[in-house]
Order: C-alpha cells, then structure tokens, then sequence
C-alpha cells in the first residue's frame, strides 16, 4: 500500500501556511509542522525528517527562501518545491540555480499541489537510485582497479571515471577532461606509437581496441595497464567517440612473473634431482620426467610421457600390490617401499608423495626411486 509522504511548510504568512496545511492533509499528506523562518525550518527539518520541503521563496527576515533552500542541500537529503507568486526572469533564473525538484505558482488548486509533489518525489527516488548505482559502479571500479572512459572525436578530449583519475593519479590535474596530447605524454615513450595504432586502427575500423601498454602516472610510478574500447557512430556511419575500460594489471603481471619463475626453478630443481623423478596423476599416468628417469630407463621424455608407470618398470597391466603408490592412495600422506625393479636395474628406494590442490584433493604424485642396489 502506498504511503503518503509527510512535508514541511516553510511559509511566513500564516493564513496562507494554515490553509496550504489543511490542503495538504485533504490530500492525505502528513504535515510535519510549519516554519516561518529559515531557522525554524532548519530546526524542523533535523528534528521531524520530513520527506519533502515547501518552501515560499518570499521569507521575511534576512533569509530568503532561496538561500534557506541552500542551506537545506548542503545539510539534508531532501526535495524541495518552490511556492512563489512570483514570476519574474530574475526569480526563475535565482530559482533555477538552486535545482529544485518542482515549481509552483500562486495560485493553485489541489491537482497541480497533488501533481508537483508526486512527479517531484518520483524523481528525487529515481535520482537516489541512480547515485546509488554511480556508488556501487564507483566501488566495484574501485575493487577490481577498473575504470571506463570515454573519448570525443571532435573535441579530441577524454572524459574519465573516477577510478582511471586515481590509475593514472590525475586527482590535482583533472578538471573534468584530459586532452589527447596529457594523455599521451603518461603513456610509456616505448608504448606510444603502438597504443595510438591500436587507437586510430579503431576507430578506421580495422581492428577493435584491445591491448596492454605501460603508463607513467603523474607521480613517476610506472604501471601496467590493459585498455580496451569499441567506436561509436552516429545515424550516418561516421565515428564520433570511443567508450571503453583501463584495468591496473600491474599486480597480476607481477605475479604471472613470479608464478613463471616459481615454476621455472620447480622445473630446474626436478631436473637437478640426481634419481629417477616423475610426476604422475592419480591413475598412474606419467605427466613428467627427468633426466636421471630418461637415462635409468633408456626412453626420451616423449616416450614416457602419458604412459603408465607400471607399465614402464614392472612390464605389467597393473600396480603390484606392494607399490607405495596405491598405499599412498589410500593414506592420503607420503608413502615409500624398497622393491626390486628389474627395469631400473635392482633394488630401489620408492617414495610417493601427493599433491594437493586448492581444495585438498589429490592432483599429482610426485614419484621418486632411488637405486640401494650397492648400499
């Protein structure tokens, strides 16, 4: 069911506030009081939270309904509609740089009061809905370290959201735009011609906007940052702007760096291993090997790999029974056994150890015999 607002009455003649009062609750309204000052109203206005304002633009005393209207924005969250007799360019122009949410005139009937003060309130709750999308779309950009843009071809200016401000650290520079040639002097003196290739490639049509570049922020720190943009025309064809996305990758190239070198020295130290090593998955099945594996068994890598490892060094359709292997399958922790291989060339000292991934389950093996033959 819907509930009818409650409003405030800032009017100084009372004959007018009691009758606009009377109108307003025939109407179904909750009046929250009536002010014949700016600073009852504001008083008012923190002590009963109404949900709108009318205000008479006409006050007595030093303040004007203008200026109270003002002070109303800078405090509280709340619509105002003006209720003047006056109708003057210089009134209108006044009241027009304050933003009010409606406007009436004197006099009025019930209908035009109903019709100014539910279209203002419409409007206010889609205004509260929009900046709170702007806040959730400003927070998400803020998390994921994207931003959009939004370049004009005519003007040659690019429009940014507030997360590219902080990417590229224009926070004392941006003064609503940044022109082509700003942008460009951030961009990686080694990047630039390739990012403006990518950039009129575009917008000629010849590919769409998509690659990385490095930036120079304002602040001399250099980052890494993927761009991406489509074109957009006009009713004729004829390309009049880019829209797009910058997303800071820095980190993430940071750390696809050092995940290669994590696996680099994995792979350096698996080959360094001085005893037949591999890698095998839960079935058995070979997904790597080292040198001292190649040279133990006479196969190349590409021979051992995908095949499984019983079949390579017990000559069988399945794991003996004793393979530390299937115990460890079971235990779920590291298992060894001393077992004679003949493949291998005698005894040898088995160990398999498991792999988990990120959820605990078992992913690889790592697989390691060591030849006690003479010990």
């Amino acid at each position: 069911m819907y509930k009818k607002p409650s409003i405030l009455i800032v009017e100084d003649e009372l004959i007018v506030a009691t009758d606009t009062k009377a109108r307003l609750e025939n109407l179904g309204y909750k009046v929250k009081g009536i002010a014949v000052s700016s600073d009852k109203a504001l008083t008012l206005i923190q002590k009963k939270r109404p949900n709108l304002v009318l205000m008479d633009i006409k006050l007595k005393g030093m303040t004007t309904g203008i200026e109270t209207a003002i002070k109303i924005k800078e405090k509280f969250n709340i619509p105002i509609i003006y209720i003047t007799a006056l109708t003057d360019r210089e009134t209108l122009m006044m009241v027009k740089e304050t933003d009010p949410f409606g406007f009436i005139t004197k006099p009025f009937d019930d209908i035009e009061l109903m019709g100014v003060i539910e279209t203002s309130l419409h409007k206010f709750q889609m205004e509260q809905k929009l900046r709170e999308s702007e806040e959730n779309l400003r927070e998400a950009q803020r998390i994921a370290h994207l931003g959009s843009w939004s370049f004009d071809l005519g003007t040659k200016k690019f429009s940014v959201s507030e997360e590219m401000i902080h990417i590229y650290n224009y926070e004392k520079k941006y003064k609503g735009y940044v022109h082509m040639e700003e942008f460009m002097e951030n961009i990686h003196p080694d990047d630039r011609e390739r990012v403006l290739s990518a950039f009129y490639g575009a917008i000629e049509g010849k590919k769409p906007y998509n690659l990385n570049f490095r930036i120079i922020r304002t602040d001399g720190e250099e980052r890494i940052l993927h761009a991406q943009g489509d074109v957009v025309k006009d009713d004729f064809g004829k390309p009049i702007k880019i829209i797009g996305t910058g997303q800071d990758i820095t980190e993430r190239k940071k750390a696809e760096v050092e995940i290669k070198q994590l696996q680099a020295d994995w792979e350096n130290i698996f080959e360094a291993i001085g005893h037949c090593a591999l890698i095998l998955d839960p079935d058995y099945t070979i997904l790597a090997a080292n040198m001292a594996a190649v040279k133990a068994t006479g196969l190349s890598k590409k021979d051992l790999i995908g095949k499984k490892c019983y079949k390579i060094f017990y000559k069988t359709n399945k794991s003996p029974e004793e393979c530390p292997m299937k115990k460890m399958l079971h235990s779920g922790k590291m298992e060894t056994h001393e077992m004679e291989v003949e493949a291998l060339g005698g005894k040898l000292f088995i160990s398999c150890t498991p792999i988990l991934n990120a959820k605990k389950k078992l992913e690889k093996v790592i697989h390691i015999a060591i030849n006690i033959t003479r010990k």
